[in-house]
C-alpha cells in the first residue's frame, strides 16, 4: 500500500462507478490509459458511438469528479512491487467481474448488430487478423499490444481508408463499430513531434473479432492464387503497364505518391488512385491485405517473366549482330570485338529507376529500355533527367515501336544503338528532335514516315504555385511536393508563448504512422544571410509546440559565421548562388530538389537500404560480366 493512497478506497470508487452501469465499465480504461490532453476525447469518443452523446458526456464528467483528487502518477506499493497506480487501476477494472459486465454486453450487442455492420466489421477484423502476422505500409497492428495485451490498431485513419477501399465505400472513421458492438476504446495520444490515433481491443473481446473474421466470405469473394495470378496476366498481356506498376508501386512504397507513375500516365497520383481497381484485390492504391501475399508473389513472378521475355528479344537482335551477351537481373552487357560494350537496363512496366545504381560505366554506351508509352509529361520526371545526365538513351517501347527520349540522345553514343535496333522496330521520338538525332534518324531509316514529329506541348515547369510571397517559397514547396509532402506556404502556428509565428514553408508526410515534418525558411536575398537571422529561425522553432524533424534554411548566400551556426543549429544550408526569378526558377528548383531528395535517400528506411545493397551488388556482378565479354570479344577495356 501507499502511504498517500489507500488503495481499497481508490478500489471503492470504481466499483461504485460500475454498479452504476455497463458505460462506466466501458469508460474506465480509456480514462485510465489516456493522458490528460487526451482523456476528454477518447472517454467521449469510445462512449458516444456505443451509447450515444449525452451519456458519454455525463459519464466522463462524473468518472473526472470522482478521481479529481487523485494523481494516477503516484507511486503505489503492490506486493512489494513499486509501480504507478495508474498501472494498478488498469490491472483492477480487468478483473474477473468487471470483463463480465463488458462481456456480457458485448455478447447482447453483436446479436444485434445489423446486417450492414456486420459486413463492415468482418472485413475490417478479417483485415486486423491479417495484420496482427504481417506488417502493412502505414497500419501497425500490435498483438498483443503493450498496455492492454489485446489488439492495438495504430493509423486509424489509414486504417478506415483500407477498409473503405475494400467496401468500395468511404467509411470516414471504422473504429465507431469496434466501439458500438465490440466495446473497444480510442486510444489517441500525442507527444511534441508526432499524434497518433490508435484503436484497442480487449483481450477478452477477440474471439468476436476472430468470429466476424471468419465470415468474410459471406460479404465478398476472395480470389485464389490462380484468380489473382491470371487477372494479372490478362492485364499485361492487353498491354495495361501501368495499372501493374501501379499495383507493383503500391507493393513497395504504400500509398506514397510517384511522380514518374504521374507523369507517365498523365494523371494526378490521386487520379491514378482512383482510375485503378480490381475488384478485391486493389482500390485507391490499397492492396487488398487478405490476399496481399498472393498478389506480391504473382507480381513478382510476372515481372520476372516479362522481364525475360524483354530481355530475350534483344539479345536475339544483338546476337545477330555479332554481340556476346551476359545479363544478371534486369541489366545486359552486349560487347563484341572492335566496339565499344553496351550496358541496358530494363523495365517490363513503368517504373522510377532507383538513383543509387547510377554508377560510370567507363566507355560504355549506356541505355534504358522501359515497356510502355507514356505522356510527354515524363520529360519532366526527375529520375529522366538524371539518367540522361548520365549517358542513358531512354526508350519506351510497345510491341514494334520504339519511342526514343530525343533529350537523352547523344549521336557519339548511340548511334550504334539505332543502327542495330532499325531493322527491328518503328522508331519515333517523344520531346522536340535535336538535329543531329533528326539526320541519324533520316540517314537510317528507309521509311521516313517512321520518324514521328509529337505534337508539340508547352514546356511544364516542376514549380506548382502555392501562393507564396515570394517565388523561392513556392520553388521549396514544389521540391516538398514532388518528395511527397503535403505542404503549405506561410503558415501561421500558434507557439507556445501563445503568439503567432509564420512559418516560409512548412511539410508534412506520413512515414508509418509518425508525421514528419519539415521547416524551411527562404531568404530570397541580394545581400548575403547573416548570423542574426539564422538566430533568429532557430528560435522561431524553439517555440514551435511540435518541433520539426529537418528544419532548412535556403538563400542565395550566407556568410561564413552564418553558414557554421545554421549547421551548428542542426539546419540543412542549401545556397542557390542565384535570387529565385521566373528565368532561373527551374535551375535553383534542380538545385534544392538534388540536395534534400539526397538527404532523404540518406536517412531512408531499412528496406530501402536493403534494395540498395542489392542494386550496388547487381552492378558490381554486371561489371563483372561486361569486363569478361570484353575479353572475350577481344575490346580493350
Amino acid at each position: 500500500m501507499s502511504a498517500s493512497i489507500n488503495l481499497r478506497d481508490v478500489e471503492e470508487i470504481i466499483n461504485s462507478l460500475v454498479k452504476k452501469g455497463v458505460e462506466y465499465a466501458v469508460a474506465l480504461y480509456p480514462f485510465f490509459f489516456s493522458f490528460d490532453e487526451e482523456r476528454y476525447r477518447n472517454v467521449v469518443e469510445t462512449i458516444r458511438s456505443a451509447f450515444g452523446e449525452e451519456i458519454a458526456e455525463k459519464v466522463y464528467r462524473e468518472i473526472t469528479e470522482a478521481f479529481k483528487n487523485i494523481n494516477f502518477m503516484t507511486e503505489v506499493i503492490v506486493k512489494d512491487e513499486k509501480i504507478y497506480l495508474r498501472d494498478y487501476l488498469e490491472r483492477y477494472i480487468l478483473k474477473e467481474d468487471i470483463k463480465r459486465i463488458i462481456l456480457n454486453e458485448i455478447e447482447n450487442r453483436f446479436n444485434r448488430m445489423s446486417e450492414e455492420d456486420r459486413k463492415i466489421l468482418s472485413i475490417a477484423s478479417a483485415a486486423i487478423n491479417v495484420l496482427k502476422r504481417k506488417s502493412y505500409s502505414g497500419i501497425y497492428v500490435d498483438y498483443p499490444s503493450h498496455r492492454v495485451g489485446g489488439i492495438r490498431v495504430s493509423s486509424t485513419e489509414i486504417f478506415s481508408r483500407l477498409v473503405s477501399s475494400i467496401l468500395r465505400y468511404e467509411i470516414s472513421d471504422v473504429r465507431r463499430f469496434f466501439y458500438k458492438y465490440i466495446l473497444g476504446f480510442q486510444g489517441d495520444y500525442s507527444s511534441r513531434r508526432y499524434y497518433t490515433n490508435a484503436l484497442e481491443i480487449y483481450p477478452f473481446a477477440i474471439p468476436y473479432i476472430e468470429k466476424l473474421a471468419s465470415k468474410i466470405s459471406d460479404y465478398i469473394k476472395i480470389p485464389d492464387k490462380s484468380k489473382i495470378r491470371s487477372i494479372l496476366e490478362e492485364m499485361y498481356q492487353r498491354g495495361e503497364y501501368i495499372k501493374i506498376a501501379l499495383i507493383d508501386h503500391s507493393l513497395e512504397a504504400g500509398r506514397s505518391e510517384s511522380q514518374f507513375l504521374s507523369y507517365f500516365s498523365g494523371l494526378t497520383f490521386r487520379q491514378l488512385c482512383k482510375e485503378v481497381v480490381i475488384e478485391n484485390m486493389f482500390n485507391d492504391c490499397f492492396v487488398n491485405p487478405l490476399v496481399y501475399e498472393e498478389i506480391r508473389e504473382a507480381i513478382k513472378d510476372l515481372y520476372n517473366k516479362a522481364l525475360d521475355d524483354l530481355i530475350k528479344i534483344f539479345r536475339e537482335i544483338f546476337e545477330r549482330q555479332g554481340y556476346r551477351v551476359g545479363c544478371a537481373n534486369d541489366h545486359c552487357a552486349f560487347a563484341r570485338p572492335g566496339a565499344r560494350p553496351i550496358h541496358v537496363f530494363f523495365y517490363p512496366w513503368p517504373k522510377s529507376p532507383p538513383y543509387y545504381v547510377l554508377e560510370e560505366i567507363p566507355g560504355a554506351v549506356k541505355s534504358v529500355v522501359m515497356q510502355g508509352i507514356p505522356t510527354q509529361l515524363i520529360l519532366q520526371t526527375d529520375s529522366l533527367r538524371s539518367y540522361g545526365e548520365k549517358g542513358y538513351l531512354w526508350f519506351f517501347i510497345e510491341r514494334d515501336k520504339i519511342l526514343i527520349v530525343s533529350n537523352t540522345y547523344k549521336h557519339e553514343d548511340h548511334y550504334e544503338l539505332l543502327r542495330i535496333l532499325k531493322d527491328h522496330f518503328f522508331i519515333e521520338t517523344i520531346g522536340s528532335v535535336p538535329k543531329e538525332l533528326e539526320e541519324s534518324l533520316t540517314s537510317l531509316l528507309t521509311k521516313p514516315a517512321a520518324l514521328t514529329q509529337p505534337v508539340s506541348l508547352p514546356q511544364i515547369s516542376p514549380i506548382k504555385r502555392f501562393g507564396g510571397r515570394d517565388l523561392l517559397e513556392d520553388i521549396v514547396a514544389s521540391v516538398l511536393y514532388s518528395l511527397g509532402f503535403t505542404v503549405k506556404v506561410d503558415h501561421k502556428i500558434v507557439g507556445k508563448a501563445g503568439t503567432e509565428i509564420e512559418v516560409d514553408v512548412w511539410g508534412e508526410k506520413y512515414v508509418g504512422d509518425i508525421r514528419f515534418i519539415v521547416y524551411a525558411s527562404c531568404k530570397n536575398w541580394d545581400k548575403p544571410v547573416e548570423i542574426s537571422i539564422v538566430r533568429e529561425e532557430f528560435g522561431r522553432i524553439l517555440q514551435l509546440p511540435l518541433i520539426p524533424h529537418v528544419r532548412v534554411i535556403v538563400a542565395p548566400s550566407f556568410t561564413e559565421p552564418a553558414k557554421k551556426e545554421a549547421i551548428a543549429d542542426g539546419f540543412v544550408v542549401i545556397e542557390t548562388g542565384e535570387r529565385a526569378v521566373e528565368d532561373n526558377m527551374n535551375r535553383i528548383y534542380k538545385n534544392v530538389y538534388d540536395k534534400l531528395n539526397k538527404l532523404f535517400i540518406g536517412v531512408a528506411p531499412k528496406w530501402m537500404q536493403e534494395l540498395a545493397e542489392r542494386a550496388r551488388k547487381v552492378a558490381e556482378e554486371i561489371r563483372k560480366i561486361g569486363e569478361e565479354l570484353e575479353k572475350i570479344a577481344g575490346t580493350p577495356s
